[in-house]
């Protein structure tokens, strides 16, 4: 991976796979089901990062922004959540 370019906070982010199925309101999701893809990326502390969600299994993926004061509210409610699920299932 390259590092940030500049005017990036943490570097490009790359899709590999098969786009979800639009989105048609009044209608059933048809993406429901598929694959996300594959993300790859860098992170703050610059290290190359992948997110599988077809090899890893089932996962949430928060798109947020730090300066967001309803983002800023909703991580740490994703994080109880996902800590509720993770000692419900083990």
């Amino acid at each position: 991976m390259t590092p940030p370019s500049p005017g990036l906070a943490f570097g490009e982010v790359t899709a590999e796979g098969e786009p979800l199925a639009p989105y048609v309101a009044d209608s059933a999701d048809p993406a429901i089901g598929q694959v996300a893809p594959t993300l790859t990326g860098i992170d703050p502390a610059g290290d190359p990062v992948t997110i599988d969600p077809g090899a890893e299994g089932p996962m949430v993926i928060a798109f947020v922004a730090h300066w967001c004061p309803h983002c800023q509210a909703e991580v740490p409610r994703l994080v109880d959540l996902a800590d509720e699920a993770a000692s419900s299932t083990g």
